[in-house]
């Protein structure tokens, strides 16, 4: 049997590599959680630092609930809900309101990545 902490901490980390795979954002990861805190979102994308990013890895999921937290306890960040079910592919839900200033955030963090790569390679 699976702890449900345990599935969240490794749904969290294949979050981060799905947004790696995706954006190329090679430093998301896991945030250190064990401090209990709610105001910590579940991933830590040095890329994009205006984003607030929830992951759920569960097999049902009340995505407007979720989203209702993630709001409350994103501060003046734009939350993003990532979730997938088991064998299922991720997905990632936010409000439409916020569509612009994410896909800004999301462009401009490619930029970041794709400058982070040149400098590790001495580009």
């Amino acid at each position: 049997m699976v702890r449900s902490r345990d599935k969240g901490a490794s749904g969290e980390r294949e979050a981060a590599h799905a947004l790696s795979v995706a954006f190329g954002f090679e430093r998301a990861r896991r945030a250190q959680q064990h401090s209990g805190t709610e105001t910590s979102a579940d991933l830590v994308v040095p890329e994009t630092p205006t984003l607030w990013y929830e992951v759920k890895r569960v097999q049902r999921l009340c995505v407007p609930a979720t989203m209702d937290t993630a709001a409350r306890q994103c501060g003046d960040k734009l939350p993003l809900l990532v979730h997938r079910r088991n064998g299922g592919e991720w997905l990632v839900t936010m409000r439409l309101k916020d569509g612009p200033q994410v896909a800004a955030a999301l462009m401009e963090g490619m930029d970041a990545a794709r400058q982070y790569a040149r400098e590790r390679c001495g580009f």
